[in-house]
C-alpha cells in the first residue's frame, strides 16, 4: 500500500510539473522582449525604426524602405507564428493525455523546430535587406552598436531590429 501511495503521489507531481512546463512553453515568445526606455510597453518595429533612425542617422528614404521591410516580413512571419501557437497547443494536449505518446510529441517538437528555422531565416533575411540599405559608414556603426539596435529578450534572445 505504501508503495502504491508513493507511486501515485509521484505520478501526480510529475503530471502537474509537466503541465506547468508545457504551460510555460505555450506562452507566446514573440510578445516577450525589451520594453521602451521608460519601461512602458514592448519595443516594436516602430520603436526600433525610430532608434535606428536616430542612432544611424537614416534618411527619410531609408526609413521608408526599412518600414516596408518590417511590414512585409511581419506579414510573411504571421502564418509561422500561428503554426507555432497551434503546435504549442497540440503539445500541451498531448502532455495532458492519460497515455503519453512519445512518437506524437517528437513529431510535434520536430515541426516546431522546423518552424523556428523558417522564422530565424526570415529574420536574418530582413536584417540583411536592412543592412544593405545602409551606407558603408552606417554599416560600420550598426556593427558596433548591434546590441542596441537589436534589443534583448527576457531570456537573452536577440529580438532583431
Amino acid at each position: 500500500m505504501n508503495r502504491k501511495f508513493i507511486s501515485a503521489v509521484l505520478f501526480i507531481m510529475l503530471a502537474i510539473g509537466g503541465a506547468l512546463y508545457t504551460q510555460a512553453l505555450a506562452q507566446p515568445r514573440f510578445q516577450e522582449g525589451p520594453t521602451t526606455a521608460d519601461g512602458q510597453g514592448q519595443v516594436g518595429p516602430q520603436h526600433r525604426l525610430e532608434l535606428m533612425a536616430e542612432v544611424l542617422d537614416l534618411t527619410d528614404d531609408q526609413q521608408a524602405q526599412i518600414k516596408e521591410i518590417f511590414d512585409s516580413e511581419r506579414e510573411a512571419m504571421g502564418p509561422y507564428l500561428e503554426q507555432l501557437k497551434q503546435g504549442r497547443e497540440a503539445i500541451n494536449e498531448a502532455v495532458c493525455n492519460p497515455t503519453f505518446d512519445e512518437v506524437q510529441v517528437r513529431a510535434l517538437a520536430t515541426r516546431q523546430a522546423e518552424i523556428k528555422v523558417e522564422l530565424t531565416v526570415a529574420k536574418a533575411r530582413a536584417k540583411n535587406k536592412i543592412f544593405v540599405l545602409l551606407t558603408p559608414e552606417q554599416q560600420e556603426k550598426a556593427k558596433k552598436l548591434r546590441h542596441l539596435l537589436e534589443g534583448h529578450g527576457k531570456r537573452g534572445h536577440h529580438r532583431g531590429f
